[in-house]
């Protein structure tokens, strides 16, 4: 993916070549998405993806450099529902207003 901190038009370039690739039956549309990118740059990306009816942040997964506060700071609740793995393993996702890592508890089977 492109790092779209640099400024808001490569985000823009990425969201326009989204538009051209997208297919025209909605059954036939991307599964999932996976970003690379830090909170400030996926921040502008983010904002432009919610823009298209057929993204969804519950369909898309984050490295572990967006498991960050500032990008609930920076994005809002338009990136409800996105999850990743924390460098840790853990599992984390954003809430309307939070960042939650799901911490495994004593009990619980590691690999």
């Amino acid at each position: 993916m492109t790092r779209s901190n640099s400024s808001p038009r490569i985000a823009d370039d990425v969201v326009a070549r989204y538009r051209r690739t997208e297919p025209a039956a909605p059954h036939t549309l991307a599964d999932a998405w996976v970003i690379a990118d830090t909170p400030a740059g996926f921040a502008q990306l983010a904002r432009r993806l919610a823009e298209q009816p057929d993204w969804s942040p519950a369909r898309t997964f984050a490295f572990a450099n967006l498991a960050d506060p500032d990008l609930v700071a920076l994005a809002g609740p338009v990136l409800s529902g996105l999850s990743g793995a924390t460098a840790s393993g853990e599992v984390w996702h954003l809430g309307r207003r939070a960042l939650i890592v799901d911490h495994p508890n004593a009990t619980g089977i590691q690999l």
